[in-house]
């Protein structure tokens, strides 16, 4: 299952899923200015600071870092989804899918119309064999967003569901 930038083919070679480097690679890449009011950025400009900081730390390899102040920018601008999302990367990156789906799940309750967020969502449902759950967070980001290549893949990826009995 992959993020909503991974390369088609790039996938852990051990279970055949894909892992949090999408999200995070592109996260990472994020110019964000202070006066932005994109959706990219964290929130306000003391968060996407705090945000920006983040960033570095990850850079530096310091996960734990980066996800106490995600956290921060989350308290100052609970009302941003991007930085539940952020979050909910560097939680995946770090292996905590469980904390990742919580943020994935909080993106998705504030920008219920973002198709990345519910892709991701269901990656972490996915990571945490949840895959009729994952299956239908797949499909609603293809309702959001038809021809959505991650979450077209991520849905051929799950395969079909199975009836209940």
């Amino acid at each position: 299952v992959e993020y909503v930038d991974r390369a088609p083919g790039r996938s852990d070679p051990v279970t055949g899923l894909g892992t949090a480097g999408g999200v995070v690679r592109r996260w990472l890449a994020q110019e964000v200015d202070a006066g932005s009011t994109s959706k990219t950025a964290a929130g306000g400009p003391e968060a996407q600071a705090v945000a920006a900081q983040a960033r570095e730390r990850f850079r530096a390899g310091e996960r734990e870092m980066a996800a106490a102040l995600l956290q921060r920018a989350v308290q100052l601008d609970p009302q941003s989804a991007r930085a539940h999302s952020q979050l909910g990367a560097v939680w995946m990156a770090s292996g905590q899918a469980a904390a990742a789906l919580q943020a994935f799940e909080r993106a998705c309750t504030l920008e219920p119309g973002d198709a990345e967020f519910h892709n991701n969502r269901g990656v972490a449902l996915h990571t945490l064999q949840r895959a009729d759950m994952a299956r239908a967070a797949f499909a609603l980001a293809l309702l959001l967003r038809p021809g959505y290549a991650a979450a077209e893949r991520n849905l051929a990826l799950v395969g079909p569901g199975t009836a209940a009995a």
